[in-house]
């Protein structure tokens, strides 16, 4: 019998076993499953030669035509690969990998954090170098530390000097040393660089600390530096059951402090429990010469209260060699001299005349250590709430705060992220790297990944949406979607607060109308902050980075309650004098109707019948149904012509007003305007 051959489906360039079993396809389709689809799906990458999908290499979720991947499943994405940890001369950082710094062969968790180097540099502390340092020994590339008795070393055990030859105890047999070189102290046979706790160095070697010292620097009693009991305080070296008399506990700290040079004994720097022989406390509970005379003043015999010298805080005389206690920008030289004298110009206080000895900032700088400076360093930010540079996050070069998304700036190979003030190896999603400007730059809102700015340049494609030649294409028209691919597949309305978008619903705009910014996280259209400064709720910083939504929460301040509050007060009483003006002049225009011309006032017959007609002509309208209050027809100002015209608003609660009307009273001089009015309601 003759063979019976049957065509196959119109979508398969030839099949087999049934008409839609697809073994190749038409160009401009792709074989997947047996079928001929558009795009491949996603795991799965377009075969140009073939005309078929092809499967992602392993880990991959989502690849591009080359089979270069775009997104890993759960490894780290680089170079189009996905690893299960970064390869040589890179590190992971941010969900990619980033080069290490020149020289290093492999790195952690920063690029100049180097674990191995390139030959024929050689590693030391975590940089590679040309050569060791004094004190290292090149051991295989790596840089060792030698003994730490050692000025030079031979190996990481043995040490050379220029007299003499120790070997470091662990690796021979050998003799007890006897002596170290200097600097160094003798310690149980071997040299170290200080001694333990309960130690000081002496004559080059540990000696043991008094023992109600736990740390000491000499032999005495008065030179400890922490005191071997917690029921001891320490104050100046020595170690005391209680504070003594002059100087008050420092909770937390185990210490005295002294108290103010005015106090006898006190219980804070600034509150005297008893004053010093000759002086006596005024009613601020200050030390003073004289009890009638404030803080700044001294008593004189004669004359009375009197100011201290314009340097001195607190003072005994009027002279500058009299001070008890400095102003500010001054200090109290430590001696007999009690005089008063300028602190460096960067400092408000200080302890000493140096930059480097600063204890608070003038107005307008910023402490530093203990230096004072008008402009935070790289690395450091300005907090105006201590007046003090603190450092920024590891991650950023410069930062406004001390999280890591409070960047902005990033070191070399990182990308600043404006909207969210992040640092990111590679940009996310929606995003490419501006090398230029080290920032991610948006891509157009059609592209899920791209190279670059506008709609040329994407690599990948939001769903719904078809990559061809670097552009991202849509079968649908404006403000349309696709819920699924397939040539049947009708287009849907996207929702309204969308010019277009990428699936149903609110949340998935890719474009919106103007004065609103796409909020990308939650693919939402956003109200422009300045677009709409009467909203309290949330809105979008749209000034910083025009094309992208920077969210600002809704937040009603207190300040703004006060305004809302005062305009609904202002607005309540203009409400009710303007109610009291129609009143009043109702009743006087019917009063003097009689004297009216009555030509064109007649009431339209069924007005109700015209109103619900008009009313339903407007509402099929959309703009109807958005505006508060719709004025149908006015009348101009400028006309001087006489004749009546009727006027029609309708208020927000659906109240219509009609038949404004305009007249001249005869028997008045000056020309008040005379009208009535209907009403209608539409409920």
């Amino acid at each position: 019998a003759a063979a019976v051959f049957s065509a196959c489906d119109e979508i398969c360039k030839t099949c087999n076993i049934s008409a839609n079993a697809c073994t190749s396809c038409h160009p401009g389709t792709f074989l997947h499953d047996e079928s001929c689809i558009k795009s491949c799906p996603r795991g799965t990458f377009s075969n140009t030669k073939d005309r078929r999908c092809e499967r992602c290499s392993e880990g991959c979720e989502m690849c591009a035509e080359n089979n270069e991947c775009l997104k890993c499943s759960h490894d780290i994405l680089h170079a189009g690969r996905c690893y299960k940890s970064c390869p040589e001369g890179f590190f992971s950082f941010g969900g990619g990998c980033t080069n290490c710094s020149k020289g290093c062969n492999t790195c952690d968790k920063q690029a100049d954090y180097c674990l191995s180097c390139h030959a024929p540099k050689v590693l030391e502390l975590a940089t590679c170098q040309s050569d060791c340092s004094s004190k290292f020994v090149n051991v295989n590339g790596v840089c060792r530390h030698c003994p730490s008795s050692c000025l030079t070393c031979v190996d990481e055990k043995t040490c050379t000097g220029d007299n003499h030859s120790y070997i470091y105890p662990g690796l021979y047999s050998v003799c007890p040393l006897s002596e170290c070189i200097p600097d160094y102290f003798l310690h149980k046979d071997k040299c170290v660089s200080s001694c333990p706790d309960g130690y000081y160095g002496g004559e080059g070697r540990c000696l043991l600390c008094d023992g109600i010292c736990a740390k000491c620097n000499g032999p005495d009693q008065d030179d400890c530096e922490k005191c071997a009991s917690s029921s001891f305080f320490l104050y100046k070296g020595e170690c005391f059951g209680r504070c003594p008399q002059g100087t008050f506990y420092v909770s937390g700290d185990k210490f005295c402090q002294d108290c103010d040079s005015t106090c006898k004994s006190c219980h804070s720097f600034k509150t005297c429990d008893e004053c010093k022989e000759g002086l006596v406390k005024n009613s601020q509970g200050h030390c003073v010469s004289y009890k009638e005379c404030n803080i700044h003043e001294y008593k004189d015999d004669q004359k009375g209260c009197l100011p201290c010298h314009r340097k001195c805080s607190r003072c005994t005389g009027a002279s500058e060699h009299q001070c008890l206690s400095c102003k500010d920008n001054y200090y109290l030289l430590k001696d007999e001299v009690k005089r008063c004298v300028p602190c460096h110009s960067t400092c408000k206080t200080c302890s000493g005349r140096r930059s480097s000895q600063c204890l608070s900032c003038k107005e307008g700088w910023y402490s530093l250590g203990q230096s004072c400076v008008q402009h935070c360093i790289w690395g450091y930010y300005a907090d105006n709430t201590t007046a003090s540079c603190e450092r920024c996050h590891r991650v950023c070069k410069e930062c406004q705060g001390p999280n890591s998304n409070d960047c902005i700036a990033c070191f070399d190979k990182f990308f600043l992220m404006r909207t969210s003030k992040q640092c990111y190896s590679s940009c996310p999603e929606y995003y490419y790297e501006d090398r230029a400007q080290k920032v991610c730059e948006r891509c157009h809102p059609t592209c899920r990944t791209c190279s670059g700015s506008g709609a040329l340049l994407c690599t990948s494609c939001v769903s719904s949406y078809q990559l061809q030649g670097g552009i991202c294409r849509s079968d649908c028209f404006a403000g349309e979607y696709k819920s699924s691919q397939g040539p049947d597949v009708p287009c849907e309305q996207c929702h309204e607060s969308c010019v277009e978008c990428k699936g149903p619903g609110p949340m998935n705009c890719t474009v919106c109308p103007a004065s609103f910014s796409l909020y990308v996280n939650e693919g939402r259209c956003v109200h422009c902050c300045h677009s709409k400064p009467e909203a309290f709720g949330e809105c979008c910083d749209c000034s910083e980075v025009p094309e992208e939504c920077k969210l600002i929460p809704g937040v009603l301040t207190e300040n703004n309650g006060h305004k809302k509050t005062a305009l609904f007060l202002a607005t309540s009483i203009l409400l009710v004098l303007s109610t009291g003006a129609i009143i009043f002049f109702w009743r006087r225009a019917r009063r003097k109707a009689s004297s009216v011309n009555k030509s064109g006032y007649e009431k339209l017959p069924d007005q109700t019948k015209s109103f619900q007609s008009f009313k339903n002509n407007r509402e099929s309208t959309s703009s109807f149904q958005r505006d508060h209050v719709i004025e149908y027809h006015d009348r101009e100002e400028e006309e001087e012509d006489d004749d009546d015209e009727d006027i029609v608003y309708m208020g927000q609660d659906g109240t219509v007003y009609r038949k404004f009307k305009y007249g001249l009273l005869e028997d008045d001089d000056d020309e008040d305007l005379e009208y009535d009015d209907e009403s209608y309601s539409f409920r």
